[in-house]
């Protein structure tokens, strides 16, 4: 019996230490080992075209620099600040090794079920964003199946190291980088730019009701940290909430129509006027047809 704990104490030892070490980039806030590899054929995109290619091949030309993470992802922001690449946590749907350890118990049963839970949602509103709402989420390339790529990247850590990573190894997203819904409008308030400001919240009125149009809802329609505008064109940048199902209108935050009102009473009358002339008809006569 004493030999079996010291046996299982030294297995989950040496689970830890791989956990914590280094294959790649070292650094307390990312390491490779934390990035999810990339998963089985069910999660195969559409393929890109050889110009796509080309397009990609540019874009990774430059090196990334790593600015953070959030939830769902290891963030890094190009050189020339257009883009964005992701790498999804492998933390959110791999179970731990100790885990594996136990017979089923119904906590550890339940991690598991939630872990797998979240891989089936996420992966599947990857698919729905880059398949179906390119143009509306500003993507440039999700890898998360096995096929092989061509590409290569070098990333700067917090550190300011340079790596040259091949990407067919990660599941990762690349995406084109926009500013922040808020700060982009109290921008051209300031500016004395209505026109601007007028034509940004048409536009994301405009892509709240594509989405619908597709028949794709949103868990999560948060302004202030999930949409954002390319100058005056906006995007859904958190692509991990989509799926399909009953569609219904987007319902504003009272947080951002109060915010919006203090910034400037003639852009909320102008979004209210446009979200009304958007939603005005059943959202069942918008759905296209499957």
């Amino acid at each position: 019996m004493q030999k079996k704990t010291i046996i299982l104490m030294v297995m989950v030892l040496v689970s830890l230490l791989l956990w914590m070490s280094d294959f790649g980039i070292q650094n307390s806030a990312f390491s490779f080992s934390q990035v999810a590899r990339v998963s089985d054929k069910k999660w195969a995109l559409d393929s890109i075209t050889s110009q796509e290619e080309k397009h990609i091949q540019t874009i990774l030309s430059q090196p990334f620099t790593y600015m953070g993470c959030g939830a769902q992802a290891y963030v890094f922001f190009s050189e020339d600040g257009h883009s964005v690449l992701k790498f999804l946590k492998k933390k959110r749907f791999h179970v731990p090794f100790w885990m594996r350890l136990f017979p089923p118990l119904p906590y550890t049963t339940k991690k598991i079920m939630a872990k797998r839970n979240s891989c089936v949602k996420d992966f599947t509103s990857y698919q729905i964003a880059f398949n179906e709402l390119r143009e509306e989420t500003g993507l440039i390339l999700v890898h998360l199946d096995k096929t092989p790529l061509p590409f290569t990247a070098t990333l700067i850590d917090a550190n300011k190291k340079p790596h040259e990573v091949s990407l067919g190894e990660y599941a990762f997203i690349l995406q084109k980088k926009g500013d922040s819904v808020y700060s982009t409008l109290e921008r051209y308030v300031k500016e004395g730019n209505v026109s601007a400001a007028q034509a940004s919240l048409t536009s994301l009125v405009h892509l709240l009701k594509k989405r619908c149009k597709k028949g794709v809802a949103d868990r999560d329609p948060n302004f202030s940290k999930n949409y954002a505008f390319l100058n005056t064109q906006a995007i859904e940048i958190d692509i991990g909430r989509l799926h399909h199902g009953a569609v219904r209108a987007p319902q504003i935050s009272s947080d951002f129509k109060a915010w919006l009102q203090n910034l400037s009473p003639e852009l909320y009358s102008h979004f209210e006027e446009v979200y009304k002339g958007a939603f005005s008809k059943p959202l069942s006569s918008l759905e296209s047809p499957s």
